[in-house]
């Protein structure tokens, strides 16, 4: 299922560009949130798409930036610096 809500998201990281191992995939959240697409395995692909457009894809480092930007923390935020330095 994630690999079919990754095409579906567009295959690539909205912020950065990563669109390698699909591991490094996580979905953002930014209009409300019903349950994580994580915990999918028992929906329809119909209720699926239905969050994930909710969402935007995001590699796993950009997603931790992301929330440290709106959470405030300053650790995270120090990860910054070392976007797409290796391979993310």
């Amino acid at each position: 299922m994630k690999l079919k809500a990754v095409e579906y998201l567009g295959g690539k990281c909205l912020i950065c560009g990563y669109d390698k191992n699909i591991i490094g995939f996580d979905f953002h959240h930014v209009n409300g949130k019903d349950f994580g697409i994580g915990n999918c395995a028992s929906k329809s692909w119909e209720t699926v798409k239905k969050e994930l457009d909710k969402c935007q894809l995001l590699c796993v480092i950009c997603h931790r930036i992301e929330h440290s930007n709106r959470d405030g923390d300053n650790f995270i935020k120090e990860t910054e610096k070392y976007r797409g330095k290796y391979g993310f």
